[in-house]
């Protein structure tokens, strides 16, 4: 594994974060597709072992109230831990010992209710952000009441004629503003020399009006969301969890800095807010090459004959990556530091790599394949592990160095 920091001629460093005149500060992880057969693998770097202490779990089997299953989770500056329902359309609250203190919400239409409950939560200060998808509306709820404060529906708006598309994710802005991505997606694939199709950063207020509707711009990949539509013989198959092609991944961290990833490579970009490269950080993980019986796995988990099938017809139309995506998701902790997931298919355990807020390459753990963390908060991890009957557990881990 190689660490290389590279700048322009002005910078040998890079810079510290600054808060840019918009309330964003933009730092965009770009592509390197494939690795070369001299990268030194992780055990040469000697990473120091992180070990994560499970220290809480909170079971959907609630003796207090009916639970439908977790789907996201928030926590707040006092570890009072924020959990979507997205089959009872609620968010359930827990103490941060686990005991249950109420609920946000319910099904409907009305102020402060949800159709199609994001899992996505964000806090900021003391108010919750939630999304929901179905009504295409942003909600915010007071923390100090857990009481509706306000919410507005996503425009429906373009530039240049080109329409911004689906609203995709949302971050709450310390200035007070929600940014929120657009993307304009991918029905069929792109021709050679076509002008490629954007996800547009957004600025709105709290009212739902564009403070500013083009922050910036970076093109989709395709397929859009690891997800294809396919026509084929008047009806179109939708085929979802196309996990060996690479997608676009975003996170921020608590002072209103984006990070974008695209998940074939670690290659981290900063820059200006007049768009100019600062420096860039890359770093070289190992990669797995994509075989057949990786596809008649996916399959099999899938337990669809039809579905292997519909994977040759996704590979004719969008192609075959030689590899897997270099990792999976990342997140941002409230010390600035990156917790990367890394990508090893079929494997039990899955390897996290931590940097430190400079990007050096500091610790790496092991964690079960079934859980999925959420949000790395003070010496807590916190996360959903999913059993084997579908429903996932709160779970949460103290940190040991």
């Amino acid at each position: 594994m190689k660490i290389e920091l590279q700048s322009d001629s002005t910078l040998n460093k890079i810079e510290p974060r600054r808060r840019f005149s918009t309330g964003v500060a933009l730092a965009c992880w770009l592509l390197v597709v494939g690795c070369r057969s001299d990268d030194t693998q992780v055990i040469d770097n000697k990473l120091v072992p992180l070990s994560l202490t499970e220290n809480l779990q909170i079971s959907t089997e609630h003796e207090d109230v009916l639970i439908g299953n977790f789907s996201g989770l928030a926590i707040s500056s006092d570890g009072t831990i924020y959990a979507a329902d997205g089959q009872r359309q609620q968010i359930h609250y827990f103490s941060s010992e686990g005991a249950y203190r109420g609920s946000i919400g319910e099904e409907g239409s009305g102020p402060g209710e949800f159709l199609g409950l994001d899992a996505r939560l964000r806090i900021l200060s003391d108010t919750l952000y939630v999304r929901d998808r179905s009504a295409g509306r942003i909600t915010f709820f007071d923390l100090n009441t857990n009481q509706l404060s306000g919410s507005f529906n996503l425009p429906n708006s373009s530039i240049d004629d080109i329409p911004l598309g689906q609203p995709r994710d949302m971050f709450p802005m310390p200035g007070g503003n929600v940014l929120v991505s657009f993307v304009n997606p991918y029905f069929e694939a792109p021709n050679e020399g076509e002008k490629p199709h954007m996800v547009t950063f957004s600025l709105l207020d709290k009212t739902g009006e564009f403070t500013e509707k083009k922050l910036f711009q970076i093109p989709v990949l395709y397929p859009i969301n690891q997800t294809l539509p396919l026509l084929s013989s008047g009806s179109i198959n939708v085929v979802a969890g196309l996990s060996f092609y690479p997608d676009t991944r975003i996170s921020a961290d608590q002072e209103g800095n984006l990070f974008i990833a695209n998940s074939d490579s670690l290659l981290i970009r900063l820059y200006s807010e007049h768009g100019r490269n600062v420096a860039k950080l890359t770093a070289t993980p190992p990669m797995t090459e994509l075989t057949e019986s990786h596809l008649d796995s996916i399959a099999d988990a899938r337990d669809s004959p039809v579905y292997r099938r519909l994977l040759d017809d996704v590979i004719r139309v969008a192609g075959r990556p030689d590899y897997w995506p270099a990792f999976d998701y990342f997140l941002i902790d409230d010390s600035g530091r990156f917790w990367v997931k890394l990508l090893h298919p079929g494997k039990s355990e899955q390897t996290w790599w931590v940097f430190d807020p400079e990007g050096k390459l500091m610790w790496d753990f092991q964690l079960s394949i079934d859980v999925d963390l959420h949000q790395i908060k003070g010496d807590h991890v916190y996360g959903l592990s999913q059993s084997g009957g579908g429903l996932a557990t709160i779970i949460r881990y103290r940190i040991e160095h």
